[in-house]
């Protein structure tokens, strides 16, 4: 799981995140993975604030910081994309 940061520095979309890693563009890309047959997950959760370490954003509503119920929740998610996309890759959560 990589921080916003270090997502966008890596794709080269700037050093704001702010400017890409918004409600708006989050809640379309989750909602277009969920739907997509191969992905059927919101793979959202791969990305996280440098602070808190969990997203920024859990199932659409701001977890800054995130409470107890979100973050087993991006717990549960993580654990999801790395059954499906990483087997053996630990969950930091």
């Amino acid at each position: 799981m990589m921080s916003y940061g270090e997502f966008g520095r890596e794709l080269n979309l700037g050093d704001n995140p702010r400017v890409w890693a918004n409600k708006k563009v989050l809640d379309e890309i989750a909602a277009a993975c969920r739907d997509d047959p191969k992905i059927q997950l919101d793979l959202t959760f791969l990305l996280r604030n440098a602070e808190t370490m969990y997203p920024s954003f859990i199932d659409g509503k701001p977890s800054k910081p995130p409470t107890p119920a979100q973050m087993v929740r991006a717990g549960e998610m993580a654990q999801a994309i790395i059954d499906r996309f990483g087997p053996g890759t630990l969950n930091p959560y």
